[in-house]
């Protein structure tokens, strides 16, 4: 990822990278360090900004002492919400501190050094990334890619955690994360949570998970097998499944996991007997295959929900570069890098399920 955002970065004549959920700065140090580039970390928790500058002093403190010589770009970490309205006024402010005057830093500021390339750097222009960028996060990282034509230009960004994406406006962010394009939006395409959940899945891992996914499925089958005994006792609705807000241990089989259900609901442990459990048990357990088979032809559709939550955010970029290549006046495009959006798997899904990269330049 950090080799993607040095190549793109050099080809358009950036020296500055906002990691926008940088976490413990995995990426933004290795942009720094590794690719000396200039890079502003910010994350919303200052738990992570603060162990973030913890692990950056130990990568120091280890390069003094085993290397003669270190080159490294700046690196800031902050603890912020950045929002359309006001990254310009962060990134101008970050652009002008560099003595620290504005904004809190880390301890790892270096002397900014200029990036090997024939492409002349413009230190007013800014790349914004994202690694693994949860939900709405990965949204709002393109939203102030699309919105913001006074600093950044160009955007690297891998998402993930799609059921955490917003198909309401919230508090925190004004606008959805899913539908972003105009296409989807005027056929006031919804996906709901279990759609978004199920886009999360990766059957294709099931096959080097053998164990992991017996269990999983066992668990589908309890889960099922539970709602049919608390609907038969009415202590449920048929029409709307007893929420189960974390998955419970069953090591103790299915009359174990009955009895843990039981006192998560707040319900009597003998609303349901183990006896009755064990009946149950052995009067359906034929259905744990049928189970089964519903639930892998369900996560086979994961691609195609995933690929939607990706065509829409492709559309929306598309959108804003070619509104941003309207606005800009018509003269020499000898020298002006490629602009446009691109879309392709950056990681082996084995090892990273949530692959897809998306680069956008304008």
């Amino acid at each position: 990822m950090s080799d993607l955002i040095d190549q793109v970065a050099k080809q358009h004549g950036i020296s500055s990278a906002l990691d926008l959920g940088s976490g413990q700065g995995y990426l933004s140090r290795a942009l720094a360090f590794h690719h000396d580039m200039n890079v502003l970390a910010v994350d919303m928790s200052e738990i992570q900004t603060k162990g973030a500058e913890r692990f950056d002093r130990r990568v120091i403190r280890h390069e003094e002492k085993y290397t003669e010589e270190s080159h490294r770009g700046r690196l800031t970490h902050i603890t912020e919400l950045i929002t359309p309205e006001n990254i310009s006024s962060v990134l101008t402010r970050w652009d002008d501190n560099d003595d620290d005057k504005n904004i809190s830093t880390s301890d790892t500021i270096t002397t900014p050094t200029t990036p090997p390339s024939t492409t002349t750097i413009n230190n007013d222009r800014w790349l914004i990334c994202g690694l693994h960028a949860c939900g709405d996060l990965s949204t709002l990282i393109m939203r102030l890619f699309a919105e913001d034509n006074d600093k950044v230009s160009c955007l690297v960004n891998v998402g993930c955690c799609y059921h955490y994406l917003s198909e309401e406006p919230g508090c925190m962010f004004p606008e959805t994360g899913f539908p972003m394009s105009d296409s989807l939006a005027k056929m006031n395409f919804t996906m709901g949570t279990t759609a978004r959940v199920l886009a999360c899945h990766s059957p294709w891992q099931w096959k080097h998970q053998k164990q992991a996914s017996k269990k999983s499925f066992q668990q589908h089958f309890f889960r099922a097998l539970l709602q049919k005994i608390m609907v038969d006792k009415g202590l449920a609705s048929a029409s709307q499944a007893p929420a189960l807000a974390h998955r419970i241990n069953k090591k103790n089989g299915f009359a174990g996991y009955v009895q843990a259900a039981l006192k998560k609901f707040g319900l009597p442990s003998d609303s349901i007997t183990e006896e009755e459990a064990e009946q149950y048990l052995e009067e359906y357990k034929y259905a744990e295959k049928q189970i089964t088979i519903l639930w892998t032809l369900r996560s086979l559709m994961a691609r195609v929900l995933e690929s939607i939550v990706l065509v829409d955010r492709w559309l929306y970029l598309k959108h804003a570069v070619s509104s941003s290549q309207n606005q800009q006046k018509n003269g020499d495009d000898n020298d002006i890098p490629p602009r446009g959006v691109w879309m392709w798997p950056l990681f082996d899904p084995m090892e990273s399920p949530r692959n897809m990269v998306f680069v956008a330049s304008k």
